[in-house]
């Protein structure tokens, strides 16, 4: 961070990580339902550079037919 701003890069790089944990879920079969950015969390240490999906109390299953 530079600053106190992500580059245009970073900011790119966490949209694809948000992007891959939803398209994770959705393989599964789940919705979310409520992404937002208190839902989304950064790993510590040497996971500093995953983000995790978190609370999914409203998520929901689904089946497509």
């Amino acid at each position: 961070m530079k600053n106190k701003r992500f580059s245009v890069k970073t900011v790119i790089m966490i949209g694809i990580q948000i992007i891959d944990r939803i398209e994770y879920l959705h393989s599964r079969g789940f919705l979310h339902r409520d992404i937002k950015p208190d839902n989304l969390m950064l790993g510590t240490g040497n996971k500093s550079h995953i983000i995790y999906l978190i609370d999914m109390g409203l998520s929901k299953k689904y089946i497509c037919k």
